[in-house]
């Protein structure tokens, strides 16, 4: 028995979702760009704004942590009310903080931007991933997160060289500040796309009616007791030993919402991280790779990107290139990895 060819609704429906995903995998393209490019400007910052070394730290680091502690209560938002609603607010609040960075006239001030960057870029990111699971079932959704893989790849692989080559036209004293300004008219086109083109209707759970609230909480300030301490960390002797003191902290508020969430569960609420699904092998094996992954890499490359230039006196267009095989070799393999899935 064949199938019927599709009809002209049934095209336009799925024409329709393609068009969303271009724009959900663009977006999440433009965030991770501001990540990986933004290393290689990272001297050209220290030099023009006269930053020191946990200002340094903290334009890549301040950054993570508000995009950390954004994720979870954002997503939730999304699922509860709408992703394309959250979306926006994501998308335009990086835009303008990505204005707020370009013309920053000290290192505080672009302090404030880049961690207001993290933010949005939290509250975006995982309307993203959420947009793709709602647009697309099965063989579909396989090949399109394979895709979406191969452009945050590829993101990836250009962010170094393309933020080298802005820094090069742009010169090395004030050359950084278009590393900022790309993303003003790229944001702007995305904010038009998004308006037209996402889904403004999904499906609601019941379950899922909640915002939990206290497990949030609990979860941001162990990421934040977690991460604070090796941020304050600059190498140097008057650094303060008390700073430690954090993790301290940090282990108590975690153990406080594995207990808490545990109770919100049993008493038949959505928690904000549901503990059953690390009895699936696949998620928990699979989480912890991911997690050894990310914990080296991006660091990696942070100190590529500042060794070349400060220690190799390497022009930065030439510093973003030494990365480019890894990246690219990544890109193919996650787009090729949807035939395995």
């Amino acid at each position: 028995m064949t199938s019927s060819p599709p009809n002209d609704a049934q095209r336009a429906s799925e024409r329709a979702r393609w068009q969303a995903f271009a724009v959900c995998v663009a977006v999440a393209a433009i965030t991770i760009l501001d990540i990986s490019k933004v290393n290689v400007g990272l001297p050209s910052i220290e030099v023009s704004l006269g930053a020191g070394p946990s200002q340094v730290q903290l334009i890549v680091a301040g950054y993570a942590l508000a995009f950390g502690l954004t994720l979870v209560p954002s997503g939730r938002l999304g699922d509860i009310h709408s992703r394309k609603t959250m979306f926006l607010i994501g998308l335009a609040a990086f835009t303008i903080a990505s204005v707020l960075c370009a013309v920053a006239p000290t290192i505080e001030f672009l302090l404030i931007g880049r961690i207001a960057q993290g933010f949005a870029a939290g509250i975006q990111m995982p309307q993203v991933l959420g947009l793709i699971q709602q647009l697309f079932q099965g063989k579909e959704r396989s090949r399109a997160f394979g895709l979406f893989g191969g452009a945050v790849g590829a993101a990836t692989a250009f962010g170094p060289s393309i933020g080298g080559l802005l820094i090069f036209l742009g010169g090395a004293h004030d050359g950084w500040r278009l590393l900022f300004w790309m993303n003003v008219p790229l944001g702007a086109i995305a904010l038009v796309l998004a308006f037209r083109l996402l889904p403004g209707r999904q499906h609601h759970e019941k379950k899922r009616m909640e915002l939990d609230l206290v497990g949030i909480l609990l979860l941001g300030l162990a990421t934040l007791a977690l991460m604070l301490p090796f941020v304050l960390t600059t190498g140097n002797p008057s650094d303060d030993p008390r700073r430690w003191f954090w993790l301290v902290g940090g282990a108590a508020a975690a153990v406080a919402f594995v207990f808490w969430e545990k109770s919100y569960a049993r008493r038949g609420k959505s928690p904000a991280v549901h503990f059953a699904l690390f009895r699936h092998p696949s998620y928990r094996n699979g989480l912890l790779i991911v997690s050894a992954f990310y914990a080296g890499l991006p660091a990696a490359f942070l100190l590529i990107a500042l060794y070349a230039q400060q220690g190799l006196h390497v022009p930065p267009l030439f510093a973003g290139l030494m990365t480019l095989p890894y990246t690219l070799i990544q890109a193919f393999v996650a787009w090729q990895s949807s035939r395995f899935i």
